[in-house]
């Protein structure tokens, strides 16, 4: 058999590396490795952990990974030294799988979301807060361990179900396929390294494997037996949710069975309860105050510009506003957009007349900015959905039984003159109608022996019917279907959007009727009153002839138009 090692970029055959005994193991959902022996340390000088390492048989590659162990010293039995290298299996088991959730910065003193990336993860949505399937949730897990360095690239994806949100910490992109698969558990995942560039992953159930014929193959031993004992006669799941608003809460219960017709008392029945998000309903009571507004009042005019407090006689002679049909003012409160109410931000101007408090008459414009509304004093309870109804799956209860109705097989076969890549996540048919998954393979390549695992799928599936009736019970429901996006928790209160007061006031230009200056030291004061001219009078500084020391002179006098009298 033509076979050929690339390790660190060097191509040579087994032989010329020094190479003495070499083991491929190839497993379902789990790290592929290749274990290499060398006549003695002068073979691996060079060679370090993390290196790469490629296995080509008959010109087709078959493996592909790095060095996870190389012992510094010889064996002691007979001077060798073993290298043991893992695929990129290995890699996604060391990176722990982060999702985006939206996160609040508060350091403007606002709270901005951004998102970030968590370790606490909702398996079965997305970043938009959508619960997906199966195979949608696998692809995200694979796509970030190839963001994060993971060497391989996705091939077939295939394997797809409706699936239940899960949530998790800490868990590593290995472990969260396989949690996944869980409710899928009559699937393969290999890598397939025929190809050129990195090996691709792929994810496909049982009945779309290839077929692997022992026809015309050297048998040296076969042995197989059927697992009775992890048939079922049927599957149930009760999905369960509490549903709560305020005080109040309530449970519902909807059945998934199959087949449609069979008893769920009977024996190994399957019945699972599901804990699926119910609604969440949060109660705002929401108090607002109201006042009239009286444009004619002088009293009103007074409390909305406090420096008219403190005038006489103040006089109200005209006013306008934008919105006349809302007769009252938002003073405390907020009127949500839920309120059947309306509001406006009007300016309401008006032209007034007081006298000061030296006597003087002014005559000026004023206005205000405030919020009009029709809503009435009072409180008002609002109800807002923080959570909607989680989606109920449909057709689980049917694959869950598809993937365990059926009589599994289980066995080992060893094989002369074989290899890993021909049998590997293959249907192994035994006999006419039996078939069954190879999930392991154990090949040595000195001796040309290759040894068989069929049979469930250990990673994935229970080895007896007692845990299989137990794959439910480590699934955590999220406490709340809406964080990731929402970036708030469970307890936190319910934002009430709508118009909350708004006040502004300004002062016009000011115009005097009469204007008094006083001095309070001199006991002395200014005092000009239009009020004592004549209609259509104008008093302003005029010159005038008078005598000054026996000369004529010129004086600058307030005065008016010379009447005749």
């Amino acid at each position: 058999m033509d076979t050929a090692l690339i390790i660190s970029g060097v191509s040579k055959s087994p032989c010329d590396w020094g190479v003495v005994g070499a083991n491929l193991v190839r497993k379902n959902c789990a790290a592929d490795s290749l274990n290499l022996r060398f006549s003695s340390a002068a073979d691996t000088a060079g060679l370090s952990v993390g290196d790469s390492v490629e296995l080509f048989q008959g010109g087709v590659r078959t493996f592909s990974g790095k060095i996870l162990k190389l012992p510094l010293g010889e064996s002691a039995l007979d001077g060798t030294v073993e290298l043991f290298a893992e695929n990129a299996w290995s890699t996604m088991s060391e990176i722990i799988y982060q999702q985006l959730w939206q996160s609040a910065d508060t350091a403007s003193g606002e709270a901005v979301l951004s998102p970030v990336y968590r370790s606490k993860v909702v398996l079965g949505q997305n970043s938009d807060g959508v619960q997906i399937g199966v195979a949608a949730q696998l692809m995200d897990i694979l796509e970030y361990a190839v963001s994060c360095g993971a060497e391989f690239c996705i091939g077939e994806i295939s394997a797809d179900a409706k699936m239940l949100l899960d949530e998790a910490k800490d868990l590593s992109c290995a472990e969260c396929i396989r949690r996944v698969l869980k409710w899928l558990p009559n699937t393969l995942v290999y890598f397939d390294y025929s190809k050129e560039g990195l090996p691709a992953i792929n994810i496909i159930m049982r009945q779309n494997a290839l077929e692997g014929n022992l026809d015309g193959r050297v048998v040296k031993s076969l042995k197989y037996w059927a697992r009775h004992d992890l048939e079922v006669s049927g599957v149930v799941i009760k999905y369960e949710r509490e549903n709560k608003a305020e005080d109040f809460s309530w449970i519902t219960l909807e059945e998934d069975k199959y087949p449609p017709d069979f008893d769920a008392k009977q024996a190994r029945a399957l019945v699972m309860s599901v804990e699926l998000a119910g609604s969440k309903s949060a109660c705002q009571q929401n108090t607002i105050v109201c006042d009239p507004i009286d444009m004619d009042s002088s009293n009103w005019w007074s409390e909305h510009i406090p420096v008219l407090k403190e005038v006489y006689g103040l006089v109200i002679e005209s006013w306008s506003r934008l919105y006349p049909e809302l007769p009252r003012e938002l003073v405390r409160g907020t009127v949500s957009s839920k309120l059947n109410y309306k509001t406006q931000r009007d300016r309401i101007s008006a032209t007034v007349r007081y006298t000061d408090s030296d006597g003087s008459s002014v005559r000026r414009k004023v206005a205000i900015t405030l919020v009009a509304t029709n809503a009435v004093s009072g409180t008002h309870t609002l109800w807002t959905q923080s959570q909607s109804v989680e989606e109920t799956p449909t057709g689980l209860a049917e694959a869950v039984y598809s993937a365990a109705s059926d009589l599994k097989y289980e066995g080992e076969c060893t094989l002369v003159d074989a290899r890993s890549s021909d049998f590997f996540a293959r249907k192994l048919f035994l006999e006419e109608n039996v078939s069954a998954p190879v999930i392991c393979t154990e090949e040595d390549l000195s001796k040309s022996i290759l040894r068989l695992k069929f049979g469930p799928p250990k990673h994935l599936y229970p080895d007896g019917i007692a845990e299989l009736f137990r794959i439910n019970r480590n699934r955590n429901a999220p406490a709340s279907t809406t964080s990731r996006i929402s970036g708030r928790g469970t307890s936190a209160s319910t934002h009430i959007e709508g118009d909350t007061p708004d006040y502004t006031e300004s002062h016009g230009t000011v115009r005097y009727e009469r204007f008094v200056i006083n001095c309070d030291s001199l006991d002395a004061k200014v005092d000009i009153d239009a009020g004592k001219l004549n209609k259509s009078d104008k008093a302003e500084f005029k010159e005038v002839y008078v005598c000054s020391d026996g000369f004529l002179a010129k004086a600058k006098v307030l005065m008016t138009e010379p009447e005749k009298v």
